[in-house]
């Protein structure tokens, strides 16, 4: 049997015809490095998400050409960017709400960066014209809300999912889908949250938690 071969290019949304690396996530997200910066195609194959200042350039050059992509136990995806022509690069990590950047002055051993790779401990180790570096794993913030006396159940759910503070009222909470869209905010500063996700898609979201002295973000499945 004959299978029927779908091309993803600029006309249908792809940022780039140069792809310089491919990864799947864990619910079928494909992240999709380019010379132009990164392309998400969402599980449906229907909708690319696109993301061109994952490392922050001095203006006016804005795009980020991807070397390569890993993602860590946490979910979170890593990529390795390296503009030759300016002969800057560095390695940018999307926590689920936004892209952090390290580079030479976080102590990388070169800008010309040609790969990297992810630990059974979630070092992330990177390749450079120069050397490799290691970048020590950084914890999922799900033990600091533990620790901090935040709770949320149940997890996963297709209901409701409720949020306790046990120590002060909660400013602000924002509730982010797998691609980084924001998709619920509440700003009434309560201490209990019941919040209906029902109308949400299957999959992975992430709950960011502004309290007064931290912002903390925990994981949760809708199924």
């Amino acid at each position: 049997m004959t299978e029927l071969l779908l091309p993803y290019d600029t006309s249908n949304g792809l940022l780039s015809q140069f792809v310089t690396a491919l990864l799947i996530d864990d619910q079928d997200n494909k992240w999709v490095g380019t010379s132009s910066g990164m392309s998400v195609l969402d599980a449906t194959n229907t909708t690319f998400t696109q993301h061109t200042r994952m490392y922050i350039m001095p203006p006016p050059d804005t795009l980020n050409p991807v070397v390569d992509i890993a993602m860590d136990s946490h979910g979170r995806i890593w990529t390795a960017i390296y503009v030759g022509y300016l002969a800057v690069g560095g390695v940018a990590m999307w926590d689920g709400n936004q892209w952090i950047d390290f580079d030479v002055t976080d102590g990388l051993v070169g800008p010309n960066v040609k790969g990297l790779a992810i630990d059974s401990q979630d070092n992330i180790w990177v390749a450079t014209s120069t050397g490799v570096s290691k970048i020590s794993a950084i914890p999922s913030a799900v033990s600091a809300i533990k620790n901090n006396g935040f709770d949320l159940f149940p997890n996963a759910s297709n209901d409701k999912i409720y949020i306790t503070n046990e120590n002060q009222k909660i400013q602000q909470l924002k509730i982010y889908n797998n691609l980084g869209a924001l998709v619920y905010e509440n700003n009434s500063n309560q201490l209990h949250y019941s919040i209906d996700v029902s109308p949400f898609s299957r999959g992975l979201y992430y709950v960011n938690v502004l309290s007064f002295d931290a912002i903390l973000t925990k994981k949760i499945m809708v199924n």
